[in-house]
């Protein structure tokens, strides 16, 4: 095993890795929706559950951060080195 970390401690990256542009852009589209939605969960006195979805409105300031970070990491980006 010790052999193995010091081959990978060693052998320089010849390639840089990133994350396919379609499957980032559909992840991250995700999560914004589940990070902007809350669910309202409640149980009556005759035992019925009600389930109230709400999705409210992102602070356009943190998407705008967000989109930046993720195209920061496509290297063909805009906002790639």
């Amino acid at each position: 095993m010790k052999d193995k970390i010091a081959a990978m401690a060693t052998t320089p990256v010849t390639a840089k890795r990133f994350a396919d542009p379609m499957l980032m852009i559909g992840l991250s589209t995700a999560l914004i929706m589940v990070l902007k939605t809350s669910f309202d969960i409640e149980r009556d006195k005759s035992g019925k559950w009600k389930i109230q979805i709400k999705s409210k409105a992102a602070d356009k300031s943190v998407i705008e951060a967000f989109v930046k970070k993720l195209l920061s990491w496509i290297p063909s980006g805009p906002f790639g080195k």
